[in-house]
């Protein structure tokens, strides 16, 4: 259906890719976690993933369930890595270092 409705959209934030990439998430995946351009943690995809719109907040685009949270600390894992604001369709696959986030990954403690 997806296909059809966007079909030859092409724009990068086209809603049909953004739906489809939820669709992606599996258990134990690794979420940078943004508001806009500033990233806030890292968090572990729990098993069943599911997309959740949350309309209390501006970036309401959410997977859940999180299994796992740690807050980006510079002092432990230096400066986060650059990210892209996609506004509320800010599902986005990341195109940086990935060795950048598992690093900080390892680095990091489990936030409470």
């Amino acid at each position: 259906m997806v296909e059809d409705v966007y079909d030859g959209w092409i724009d990068e934030r086209d809603p049909g890719r953004i739906i489809l990439n939820l669709l992606l998430f599996s258990e134990d995946d690794l979420v940078l976690c943004t508001e806009g351009e500033s990233v806030k943690g890292i968090g572990r995809v729990g098993s069943n993933p599911k997309y959740r719109f949350d309309i209390g907040y501006e970036y309401a685009q959410t997977i859940y369930p999180v299994a796992e949270w740690k807050d980006w600390d510079v002092k432990l894992a230096g400066p986060p890595p650059k990210t892209k604001a996609m506004g509320p369709v800010g599902i986005n696959h990341y195109k940086g270092d990935e060795h950048v986030v598992l690093d900080a990954w390892r680095i990091l403690p489990l936030s409470t």
